[in-house]
């Protein structure tokens, strides 16, 4: 399609929307990837209201990217330039936008009146690739219309260094420009220019009155009398004044117009609060690109070339920290380095280090835009950023900052708001910085320049204040293990004890990245140790294993080098403790055996002295022990973890550890109920809840009522159950502990479900299953899932119930789980197919469930194991085997004192 001839402004773009059509309606964001140009621009270039004529430019992208070829490009351009001529008396649009050949500038504004500025122009050159932020257009365009009619607007735009505020407000001001037809004035004021002070007022006043033509001769002296002076000549006109790089409020208040129309633009890196709230239309912190606008910042830059390599764009972007100076320079080095790809120079940014040396052109870098923001800080904010390079983690709060300033919390956090202010920091949730990724990396490398003794001084008051803190939020924790973690002297600036549980728990969720990243700092062996042994309990219950695995891998490596053999042990316990919270049983068995002989030879050694083994060992044999069995038990090895629990038990009993004492006869108790001794395990498990409540573990009150629970539910009392359940839960949620969460919802659900409510268990099993995939908890998943499928069989959903027990048998099939939840998986699988009327498969499954459940020695599956069997052997007719099986698995439910067995003799099937 062609322009119609003798076309108007509004002819011309409904011929633009009509090629449109007729290349099948093309959504914005497809012509958007086709011409590189925002899609905030081509929906304005074909609105049917506009007074004046797109951007050749962008109509000539249009009519391209809807499939015009060479001839119709040619036409297009011909109508455009007949039409601006008659309105522009003949200037060529293509011409670049500088004074007084600029290309025909449009106005978004209602009131525009279409005329052609007739005033002076000095806005500089806008950028042709100018990328996305059609939102903060859009915004600022909203509050120049919304100011009162003949009243002046000020905006002010901030943000950091490199995030493209100039080049925001000269393409507002060249897409305003027609409705301020008495001229366009731009000054930079030089905030932020290296080698040359920020513009004095009185010195701006002086060069926008001269730029005005309105004033000759000599201007007054006084500050005031100019201000006067500029202020009377902006009355009377219909101006654009975009003030860039402005370094305070102060600066740019005798700038500001008093009556009139005029529109004011203020670009700076600092928040300029100071400036009076009744004089600003709005003000705007302009955010770094998103992903989606940074990679089409990057193309638009680069060119064709980016296209080929998507992911490497993606990538690259994201190194550059989506920061458009970074941007433009990384695609302007690929663009004049035509054999580097992509990838390379993504492969070249991704090494830290070196990161802000590649983001260098021959005349600009990011590292020293960035440095200019300096000379204008107070000595006391260099200084903060600089040592805020030394930070190894993500975020910081007020009470950390104190402690690597060397100064209070409240002296710190009056620095970080300046810094805040100044865009040097960022702010994501309230009473936490961060600082962007390239911002983190220069400070650094201003760190790295102060002297040796200053940064070790700040890194150690760092670590101290992080671990004397973790220590206060695992007394409010655990206070019954106070006295086994390390006891650590109070800082200078110590703060208040946590006010509860509650308190620690958020503290520690808060600052857990921080905690961690501690353990790459050098030179501090033995804080990095202690933080291990202080946070270990939090890690474990929390089922935070990557984190914990860096952490105290790291303090053994440190513990080994040092040859501090007590240490070592604990660190190969916390390392054991870790495997078998991610389900890794046999590598967490070996580093409990490791952590015993590490502790057999300082018991030797001690022993070799003449004197006894003293109790802080036979202590750390006990918990190991108690961890020892533990670990045994989810292997099957029941026999074994019970001869473990044991030894803890004499063993912390022989030094008075009420503590290690408690903790394995609650062991004993659960060991005892997987052996099938249900009256023995209720008054072992009672004992241990009593201990622990006497002590206030309540870690440890939560397992107790857990498998108090548990033994209530299998002899049948089921209002017990619950109630012993329900308290382990209030008990997890208290203690933030999502590992016994995870169980107690799973073990509320059977309880529920075997009452008949299958809607509330229905829930507790979902809950149990989400938090079991979110902590990675394997065993409790495939737990969980076996129970959703029981459920969905007794709700007659077979199908459902055959997929979710085919889930949990693959789940345990291929992981590393012990064999009696694979057992159970068997079973569950077999009396699914037995219900669909499959009794083949179903007696395979049972046969292979009960051998795995002899083998590991647990009678409650070997009786369930039989009792299924027997089922599936008198569907087919196999009495005999059946009554066999069934005589066998009721006389072990008998033997345990268990309910089951006479409902299941009832049936008289034996």
């Amino acid at each position: 399609m062609r322009p119609v001839p003798d076309a108007d402004v509004a002819d011309f773009v409904r011929a633009l929307r009509a090629l449109k059509v007729a290349a099948g309606k093309p959504s914005f964001q497809e012509l958007q990837r086709r011409t590189r140009i925002a899609r905030s621009t081509l929906a304005d270039a074909l609105n049917v209201q506009r007074r004046e004529l797109p951007r050749l430019e962008v109509c000539l992208a249009l009519v391209s990217a809807c499939g015009g070829g060479r001839e119709d490009l040619v036409q297009w351009r011909a109508e455009w330039l007949r039409i601006a001529q008659l309105r522009e008396s003949g200037a060529d649009p293509l011409l670049p936008a500088t004074a007084p050949q600029a290309e025909p500038a449009r106005s978004e504004l209602p009131q525009q009146s279409g005329a052609a500025p007739s005033g002076r122009r000095f806005l500089p050159l806008g950028l042709r690739d100018f990328t996305a932020r059609e939102a903060e257009h859009a915004a600022i365009l909203t509050a120049i219309d919304r100011t009162a009619p003949g009243s002046p607007t000020v905006l002010a735009i901030d943000g950091m260094a490199g995030v493209g505020k100039t080049a925001l407000a000269v393409q507002i001001g060249h897409s305003v420009a027609g409705s301020y037809p008495d001229g366009q004035y731009y000054l930079d004021l030089h905030a932020h220019t290296a080698g040359r002070p920020p513009v004095a007022p009185d010195d701006a006043l002086d060069a926008l009155l001269r730029a005005s033509g309105q004033v000759t001769g000599t201007l007054p002296r006084e500050l005031d009398e100019r201000a006067g002076l500029w202020r009377a000549v902006l009355a009377d006109q219909r101006a654009l004044v975009v003030l860039d790089n402005a370094a305070t409020a102060e600066q740019v208040r005798p700038l500001l117009p008093g009556a009139g129309s005029a529109l004011v633009l203020i670009t700076s890196r600092q928040r300029l609060v100071g400036l009076d709230a009744a004089s600003m239309a709005a003000s705007l912190s302009l955010d770094v690109l998103s992903a989606e606008a940074g990679a089409l910042l990057f193309g638009r830059v680069l060119g064709p070339r980016a296209d080929a390599e998507p992911d490497a764009v993606r990538r690259l972007v994201a190194l550059c920290g989506y920061l458009p100076l970074a941007i433009r320079i990384a695609a302007a080095r690929l663009r004049h380095r035509p054999t580097w790809t992509v990838e390379q120079l993504a492969d070249r940014l991704g090494v830290e280090l070196r990161r802000l040396d590649e983001l260098t052109t021959a005349d600009l870098a990011v590292a020293a835009v960035f440095e200019t923001s300096f000379p204008q800080l107070p000595a006391a904010e260099g200084r903060a950023f600089t040592l805020l390079g030394l930070h190894p983690g993500t975020d910081i709060d007020a009470a950390a900052a104190g402690a690597l300033f060397g100064r209070s919390s409240e002296s710190a956090e009056r620095s970080l708001e300046a810094l805040l202010d100044g865009h040097l920091l960022e702010q994501h949730r309230m009473a936490r910085y961060t600082l962007h990724d390239l911002l983190r990396i220069h400070g650094a490398n201003r760190a790295a320049g102060l002297p040796v003794p200053e940064r070790e001084a700040a890194l150690r008051r760092l670590v101290e204040h992080y671990l004397f803190r973790a220590g206060q939020a695992m007394n409010a924790l655990y206070p019954q293990e106070r006295l086994r973690r390390p006891q650590l002297t109070p800082p200078a600036w110590a703060a208040a004890e946590f006010a509860d549980s509650c308190a620690a728990v958020r503290w520690l969720d808060e600052e857990r990245a921080n905690l961690v990243s501690l353990a790459g700092l050098p030179g501090l062996p033995q804080q990095i140790i202690d933080l291990s042994a202080t946070v270990a309990r939090y890690l474990e219950r929390g089922a935070y294993g990557a984190e914990a695995l860096l952490l105290h891998g790291r303090a053994l490596s440190l513990a080994q080098a040092e040859g501090a053999t007590g240490t070592e042990a604990g660190a190969l316990r916390f390392l054991g403790l870790t495997h078998l919270q991610l389900q890794d049983y046999s590598r967490a068995h070996d580093m409990f055996q490791q952590a015993l002989s590490v502790l057999e030879t300082i018991e030797d050694d001690t022993r070799a002295d003449g004197s006894r083994s003293s109790a802080a060992v036979i202590s750390l044999r006990a918990v190991t022990f108690n961890n020892l069995g533990a670990t045994c038990g989810r292997m099957g090895r029941l026999s074994q973890a019970r001869d473990h629990f044991e030894r803890a038990w004499t063993l912390g009993r022989s030094v008075g550890d009420s503590v290690n004492e408690a903790l394995a006869i609650v062991n004993l108790g659960l060991i005892l109920r997987r052996l099938g001794r249900f009256e023995e395990a209720l008054q072992t498990l009672q004992q241990a809840l009593e201990l622990h409540q006497r002590m206030d573990n309540k870690a440890a009150q939560s397992i107790s009522h857990d498998n108090l629970g548990v033994v209530h539910r299998l002899l049948g009392h089921h209002e017990d159950a619950l109630t012993h359940h329900k308290q382990a839960l209030a008990l997890d949620r208290e203690a933030n502990d999502r590992v016994g969460e995870a169980i107690t919802m799973d073990n509320l659900g059977l309880v529920l479900m075997l009452q008949g409510d299958l809607t509330e268990a229905l829930e507790h099993f979902e809950r149990s299953l989400e938090l079991s995939r979110e902590i990675g908890d394997l065993a409790n998943e495939g737990l969980t899932l076996g129970n959703l499928g029981t459920l969905m069989r007794l709700r007659g959903e077979l199908s459902a119930a055959r997929e979710l027990h085919g889930q949990a048998l693959t789940l345990f099939r291929d992981g590393n789980e012990p064999p009696l939840n694979l057992a159970e998986a068997l079973n569950n699988l077999g009396e699914t197919s037995a219900a669909i009327g499959d009794p083949a498969q179903a007696q395979q499954l049972h046969q292979e469930a009960l051998d795995l459940a002899t083998a590991s020695g647990d009678p409650v599956e070997i009786a369930r194991s039989r009792e299924l069997l027997g089922n599936v052997l008198h569907t087919v007719g196999d009495e005999s085997g059946a009554q066999a099986e069934h005589e066998l698995a009721v006389s072990a439910y008998r033997r345990m004192g268990l309910p089951r067995a006479e409902s299941l003799a009832a049936r008289g099937c034996c």
